[in-house]
């Protein structure tokens, strides 16, 4: 049987975790894309009033939030170990998952960080957007996924 707190933490994991699968989503298949239609100065600047604004207060919370939340559920199942091996597996590799989302926003991160200081040229812009794009998409993949595992980590434990 799980304690009170091991429930607590695995709850706000998954509730976390869900924020910020789905935000992530929304940036990857909504926002993104828009680039393409609006062009890439107007998205600069759309980036800059959003996530470089009030984004700063909202965003590192929840993305740095959500990998504290899953390592520290992970480390109190571990501890605990009153759940099953296939619970503590789950959690675990949410827990590696994690790392990758880490790596992967601290990639997306330095390169819209960039356009703090002013909008860049077109081509630098083009560049900055694709890699952008890519490290998104790797993070997107990782969130989602994570968000995944908890739930089936959170069942198990259930």
């Amino acid at each position: 049987m799980v304690s009170t707190l091991e429930q607590a933490l695995l709850a706000a994991t998954l509730i976390l975790n869900g924020l910020l699968a789905g935000a992530s989503l929304e940036k990857a298949i909504i926002q993104l894309p828009a680039r393409r239609k609006i062009g890439l100065r107007a998205m600069a600047e759309y980036h800059r009033a959003t996530d470089l604004g009030l984004g700063l207060f909202f965003y590192p919370p929840l993305g740095l939030g959500a990998p504290v939340l899953t390592w520290a559920a992970a480390a109190a199942l571990f501890q605990g170990g009153d759940v099953s091996g296939g619970a503590m597996a789950w959690i675990g590799v949410a827990a590696v998952l994690s790392i990758g989302h880490v790596l992967t926003t601290i990639g997306s991160a330095r390169n819209l960080l960039r356009l703090r200081k002013g909008i860049l040229p077109e081509k630098e812009l083009s560049d900055l957007y694709q890699r952008f794009a890519t490290w998104s998409g790797a993070r997107s993949l990782l969130q989602v996924s994570t968000f995944i595992v908890v739930v089936i980590a959170a069942v198990s434990v259930l």
